[in-house]
């Protein structure tokens, strides 16, 4: 369910609890699809933060759906049925298609990797199994080619932002 244009209280806990794996991402070959019903709006935005966190953690979003059940009539029944069965199909569909390949990373992917493996290092001491989990990974968390402008582009952003960081501290 979505509150005030965000996410449960009950899958914020998840999410929270679920955080290390931002880490140390590990889900690669696996898909998900997010989902949220609202009453009125905010479904997108619940499914947006999702989507991101999810990412984050290795998974690959796959589909998404966002349910409205504003004046609870018959109506609407067929068409959540219909975007229900959408969304799965897409779901199943990519899954199917995806088995036993890794994904290119995204640019955010990338961001988010090169990030995580300079604070790791810069760390070594505090963060060990970030450290050791990085320490052997080069270009990404798994061997894939990258184009190398995307790369670039990548560890540049990343250390503009590891800067703020520690400037920051």
């Amino acid at each position: 369910p979505v509150h005030v244009n965000h996410i449960s209280t009950l899958m914020k806990h998840f999410i929270d609890r679920i955080g290390y794996l931002a880490h140390r991402p590990r889900y690669f070959e696996k898909y998900v699809m997010v989902m949220a019903i609202g009453g009125g709006f905010g479904a997108d935005k619940a499914n947006e933060y999702m989507s991101g966190m999810f990412s984050v953690f290795g998974l690959n979003v796959a589909s998404s759906l966002e349910l409205y059940m504003q004046a609870k009539e018959e109506r609407e029944n067929p068409l959540n049925q219909q975007m229900t069965i959408d969304a799965a199909n897409k779901l199943i569909d990519t899954i199917n298609k995806g088995q036993g390949k890794l994904p290119e990373p995204t640019m955010l992917k990338l961001i988010y990797f090169n990030i995580f493996k300079a604070i790791s290092e810069l760390h070594k001491g505090y963060m060990k199994a970030d450290y050791e989990f990085y320490k052997d990974k080069a270009d990404y968390l798994y061997d894939t080619k990258i184009n190398p402008l995307k790369k670039m582009m990548a560890k540049r952003i990343a250390r503009k932002e590891i800067a703020k960081m520690v400037k920051n501290r």
